[in-house]
């Protein structure tokens, strides 16, 4: 779930190739982003863009969600284990953070 001010994104407990908002703190919730692309897994806020980890890889939006662009494919890996874009970014954050 992600609270940008004037809304809330999560995505569907009901459907997770959907994002659902809410403008009045979680009480109600309405449909956000309905296509049928990717399957989300996980949401992160980074300011001035929201990332997306799916099933196709991840995807940013610069415009709160309303589309989504690849920002890298997924890999398939075997033997050494290679950190991920999430990772990198939440390692980032935090190091920002204790900086």
């Amino acid at each position: 779930m992600i609270d940008l001010g004037d809304m809330i994104i999560r995505i569907s407990s009901k459907d997770s190739h959907r994002l659902e908002r809410s403008i009045n703190g979680g009480r109600t919730w309405l449909p956000h982003w309905d296509r049928q692309l990717f399957e989300f897994r996980d949401l992160m806020d980074r300011g001035d863009e929201l990332l997306a980890e799916t099933s196709k890889g991840l995807y940013r939006s610069v415009n709160k969600g309303q589309s989504w662009s690849m920002r890298s494919r997924k890999k398939k890996q075997k033997g050494n284990i290679i950190m991920n874009e999430k990772e990198l970014c939440k390692k980032a954050s935090l190091s920002e953070r204790v900086i």
